[in-house]
């Protein structure tokens, strides 16, 4: 019926001790450089977190200079509207 069957009195080819040997290394290659993709992966997620942890701070930095700032400008507005009533109080003096 369209079946592969093998006789007993034939021999299949068998790898031979080279290529067993040239498997191995290919294999130990393989291993290798897993490790090493992994070791670098590694790395790479470290940098990661660091230069994460470093845009956070920055971030909270800019957060706060932007706070700063905008206290500054209202205590400058504070202090120029101060000036503009003690100027017209002046003027007002002088007229009286």
């Amino acid at each position: 019926m369209g079946g592969i069957t093998i006789s007993p009195n034939k021999s299949v080819n068998s790898p031979s001790a080279d290529e067993f040997a040239r498997l191995e290394n290919a294999v130990r290659k393989l291993v290798d450089q897993h490790r090493e993709i992994v070791g670098s992966h590694a790395d790479l997620q470290a940098a990661v977190q660091k230069k994460d942890q470093r845009i956070r701070a920055l971030d909270e930095q800019i957060r706060d200079l932007n706070q700063r700032r905008q206290d500054v400008s209202k205590r400058l507005d504070d202090l120029i509207a101060q000036v503009g009533q003690l100027e017209e109080l002046a003027a007002a003096k002088e007229e009286a």
